[in-house]
């Protein structure tokens, strides 16, 4: 039991040791969202077979500039020629 807290314990420490390295997230929001975004779409192939359209709705995205919301448009523009 004990050896579980300390790989646990370990865990935790590398992530918050790999977090704190004066990256600003916010900076990386398109590239972020693009990814998660494309993760859903290759859960499941009928969701991305025979494509013309996709709609993303960006209403929500608060934190996105302008440059992020295109970043994630032509990333799928590109990957999924639509």
């Amino acid at each position: 039991m004990k050896i579980k807290h300390i790989i646990v314990l370990f865990i935790v420490v590398l992530n918050l040791a790999a977090c704190s390295n004066g990256e600003n997230p916010k900076e990386y929001l398109g590239e972020i969202y693009s990814i998660g975004l494309d993760s859903i779409m290759q859960k499941d192939d009928n969701l991305s077979s025979d494509l013309k359209y996709i709609a993303i709705d960006m209403s929500n995205f608060d934190e996105l500039k302008e440059k992020d919301k295109n970043e994630i448009l032509s990333f799928f523009k590109e990957k999924y020629k639509v």
